[in-house]
């Protein structure tokens, strides 16, 4: 078979024949499924174990090189229901350091509640963190108030998207 890029990924398995920088799509859970994160803000307070203060659906995307090598991330998210009177916000600490990151774009910050380094991650921390958005009411589109498909007579509703970027040194 062909290698357009002369990559060494023939282009019949190459997601990116014709760069020779990028190679293959990884996705977790899968390219077609999110996975569901359910938080408690108040854990591990007694009495209020709900877990639907933020749930949030997820999917992240990697492109990586022929040695497989990541070189950038790509999150896409959303709000599938609030049930905290808190604002809200959320990041997500990878297990590398900061420095290796060469720039996240996307982050939603409206009210001031996180600080970006200057490579866009969350600053003051040395692993990397990348902020999707620092206050989740300023994302929802719910005639309910602050509690967002999770109460019955309030209606099902929809948040923004978030898709934001996370690429490597």
């Amino acid at each position: 078979p062909g290698d357009c890029d002369g990559d060494g990924v023939p282009d019949y398995y190459d997601d990116y024949p014709c760069d020779g920088t990028k190679a293959y799509d990884r996705y977790f859970p899968s390219k077609t499924v999110f996975g569901t994160l359910a938080y408690e803000d108040l854990w591990p307070s007694t009495g209020d174990y709900d877990m639907n203060d933020l749930v949030m659906r997820w999917r992240f995307h990697a492109v990586v090189n022929a040695q497989n090598q990541v070189l950038e991330l790509n999150c896409k998210a959303y709000i599938d229901a609030k049930g905290a009177s808190l604002p809200g916000g959320f990041g997500v600490e990878f297990p590398f350091n900061a420095s290796l990151v060469s720039q996240v774009t996307g982050s939603q910050i409206t009210a001031a509640r996180a600080t970006l380094s200057a490579n866009g991650t969350e600053a003051g921390n040395t692993k990397a963190v990348m902020i999707l958005f620092d206050k989740a009411t300023n994302h929802l589109h719910s005639p309910g108030g602050s509690f967002y498909n999770t109460v019955q007579t309030n209606g099902i509703s929809t948040s923004d998207t978030f898709n934001t970027k996370m690429t490597f040194t």
